[in-house]
């Protein structure tokens, strides 16, 4: 788990309140530590029954959260294929020309072109063949 840059990735924790622990994981923050006052003004988890009853939260927020990759699955395949975008021409594009966003536009096309996903790797790269409006970036038309 990553830092969302809105709280510290480490947590120094100073409350009795499990669940203020456990919305401060889900908000980005994925160290924890337990500080335990002298003074008495805080409280922090440190018997064993509450720091299990903490980890078993975090591990159930985080399963719920699942994965940040994103796998396609089998049933969505016949839809990808279908429906699935490329990058198009926005503009007839003649060979040689250096490629900025401003040609580039991403829809459903066919033939199936260079997946948009990955549109800013074609910026300042050129293209061995003269393109129209409309037509999917193939890889093949690159140059290397």
């Amino acid at each position: 788990m990553t830092s969302n840059n809105k709280f510290p990735s480490t947590l120094f924790v100073m409350t009795e309140l499990v669940s203020v622990h456990l919305k401060n994981i889900t908000s980005g923050c994925f160290c924890i530590s337990s500080v335990l006052r002298l003074d008495f003004c805080f409280f922090a988890p440190t018997e064993p029954a509450e720091l299990k009853e903490l980890i078993a939260g975090i591990r159930v927020i985080e399963k719920a959260m699942g994965s940040t990759v994103k796998d396609m699955r089998a049933c969505e395949m016949s839809t990808f294929k279908k429906l699935g975008k490329s990058v198009v021409a926005a503009c007839d594009i003649p060979a040689d020309t250096p490629l900025t966003a401003e040609m580039l536009a991403v829809k459903v096309a066919e033939p199936r072109g260079f997946p948009p996903e990955r549109i800013y790797e074609l910026i300042g790269r050129k293209l061995n063949k003269s393109v129209e409006f409309d037509d999917s970036i193939l890889e093949i038309d690159l140059e290397i």
